[in-house]
């Protein structure tokens, strides 16, 4: 795979550097992201090094200090200012005297790449997180909006993961649309090879609904609960497990187990479950949905953010409107109630997984984005 050179016509190899802030090979380091991507940009024999930029604990010290304010709104808005300009720093001091890469691929938006021309990946923008009122890390006061349109702006090419993010990039940054791709996002957890071994239809008719999210309320955590308790008091032994938070109290029929880092047992738990809900309110890409998918559950998700983009409605899953809790219900009631069906969408899904929506199908499509119309790799 080689990049074009822009008015030189000349064709020279991509060679990457992955940038991040912490440990690229972590699981647990932006969901799993860098070290699935980064995984999956080495198969192609393209992943030059990899960059962790995040301050170091000295770093840290200082930059507390030098930012100090007796306020701690104010103190807290200065320290991200300062945090976000020294990871940006480090990213061109771990390239001093690099003479192997010629381009970064930066993940999300925790610093600007320098040293070399960088490709950004991108799940959202502020301008769709204030509209859905959600706080704002480049509002005026803490980094500014000119700091987050000059990230945007200085990317090379934009690689994002849903239609949405796109269309914000274009009109509220004015970022040429030429310059972004959507290739969506894969998988960042181990799922089995083939569906056979999770016990084919058996698992679907055990009735259990699965929920993986940590911020409850966003991810439409209270909806759910209610739509739950109404579509048990017609399957009284219908269950709805959830990872990611632990309730007050545990409704019937409900089990929450907080937060689980054990990867194996998010695993046992995708494997055990008949069904997996997403009715967030506001949801970028919707990752745990696509790790459903892998492990072969029919997904029920609202239709927002990059949710419509993963599921098929009817194919591998159901759409519903956020907020519409009887529409949530019936949802449920459906692919509890009809494990064939149920089993239906999940091969549905489980297959579009392996063709379209893994890691290295979205390296395919990021790589065939920045060939077509001269990507300007540095020559280093």
């Amino acid at each position: 795979m080689a990049v074009g050179a822009g008015a030189s016509d000349q064709v020279r190899p991509v060679r990457i550097a992955g940038a991040v802030p912490g440990d690229s090979f972590d699981p647990h380091n932006n969901s799993g992201t860098a070290a699935a991507l980064f995984a999956a940009v080495s198969r192609r024999g393209l992943l030059v090094r990899r960059l962790d930029v995040a301050i170091s604990r000295s770093q840290r010290y200082r930059l507390a200090a030098s930012t100090f304010h007796p306020a701690r709104r104010r103190w807290r808005e200065r320290f991200r200012r300062a945090v976000y300009e020294a990871q940006s720093r480090n990213c061109a001091r771990l390239l001093d005297g690099d003479r192997e890469s010629n381009v970064i691929l930066q993940l999300f938006r925790g610093f600007q790449a320098r040293g070399l021309p960088y490709w950004l990946l991108l799940d959202t923008t502020d301008a769709l997180r204030r509209a859905a009122g959600l706080a704002s890390p480049f509002a005026a006061g803490a980094l500014g909006p000119a700091t987050e349109q000059a990230l945007y702006r200085g990317a090379e090419h934009i690689f994002v993961m849903a239609s949405e993010p796109k269309a914000s990039l274009v009109r509220d940054y004015g970022v040429a649309a030429d310059t972004i791709t959507v290739v969506g996002a894969g998988v960042n957890i181990e799922y089995p090879e083939r569906l056979a071994a999770l016990g084919e239809i058996v698992r679907y008719r055990q009735r259990t609904v699965l929920f993986v999210g940590r911020d409850f309320e966003r991810k439409g955590g209270p909806e759910l609960l209610e739509a739950f308790a109404e579509a048990r008091s017609a399957v009284p032994d219908a269950r709805l497990v959830i990872l990611g938070v632990e309730l007050e109290r545990d409704p019937p029929g409900v089990e929450s187990r907080g937060e689980v880092l054990d990867r194996e047992e998010v695993r046992r738990s995708y494997e055990q479950a008949a069904a997996f809900c997403l009715p967030s309110r506001f949801e970028p890409t919707g990752m745990s949905v696509m790790e459903a998918m892998a492990f072969g559950l029919p997904v029920v998700g609202t239709r927002v953010g990059g949710i419509p983009e993963a599921i098929e409605d009817g194919a591998t899953g159901i759409l519903v409107d956020q907020g519409d809790r009887r529409a949530l219900r019936d949802a449920l009631l459906r692919l509890i109630g009809d494990p064939e069906e149920a089993a239906r969408m999940g091969r549905n899904g489980r297959r579009w997984i392996d063709s379209e929506r893994n890691w290295d199908a979205v390296v395919d499509r990021m790589l065939a984005a920045v060939s077509g119309h001269g990507a300007r790799a540095s020559s280093r």
